[in-house]
């Protein structure tokens, strides 16, 4: 899932690919070197396509978001104990005794 920033940050970069539509070697390396460099006209442009973009709750990060994505890179090693045992350690600090049993 891509943040609203994310999503407009991506479609400058498809503006920009689709003005390069047959793009040299010295052109790519012009648009990577103004990325690297901070060029005051692109980080301009870049604030002027974030303005007004009011950011979600859901993507912000807590504490169960976090184990959640930790379990799953654990998960995706074969490490299936930790990855319990990370879920587990975060649901007990939950005080909502309804979540903490699935009721």
């Amino acid at each position: 899932m891509l943040t609203l920033a994310t999503k407009a940050q991506r479609d400058i970069s498809r503006s920009i690919t689709k003005q390069l539509e047959m793009p040299s070697l010295d052109d790519i390396k012009a648009v990577i070197l103004q990325c690297l460099n901070r060029d005051p006209n692109g980080i301009r442009f870049g604030k002027k396509a974030l303005v007004g973009i009011k950011m979600g709750n859901e993507l912000r990060l807590d504490s169960s978001k976090l184990a959640v994505w930790v379990a799953v890179d654990f998960t995706r090693s074969n490490q299936h104990k930790k990855a319990i045992s990370k879920l587990e350690k975060e649901i007990n600090k939950t005080p909502d005794t309804q979540s903490r049993h699935g009721c």
